[in-house]
């Protein structure tokens, strides 16, 4: 089986799906059990000789973002396409005033 790796993105409106706006990020090492490396180009990458099964996906992703979905399920004889969506990472806080 393979996973299709159909690039790395940076979601901006967080639907999972990437916008002609959103552009490709480059250099991301991705890995499920073996490593491959995004490009600009929007081809895609192959990770070769998967087990059937569903498989944890790690991007090495810039701190500012983080991924959307990191498994992906590859099934007898298709194998699996997948993209990664990267949504910024924020870091909020709630304060609330004290009154005495």
């Amino acid at each position: 089986m393979e996973i299709h790796l159909l690039g790395a993105w940076p979601d901006t409106n967080g639907d999972g799906l990437r916008q002609p706006r959103e552009t490709p990020l480059a250099g991301i090492q991705v890995t499920a059990g073996q490593t491959t490396v995004t490009d600009r180009d929007e081809r895609f990458t192959t990770i070769a000789n998967i087990a059937e099964g569903t498989h944890q996906l790690v991007a090495a992703l810039p701190d500012r973002l983080t991924a959307v979905n990191s498994s992906v399920m590859v099934s007898a004889g298709r194998g699996a396409a997948v993209g990664i969506a990267a949504i910024e990472r924020r870091g909020w806080s709630l304060y609330l005033p004290v009154v005495s």
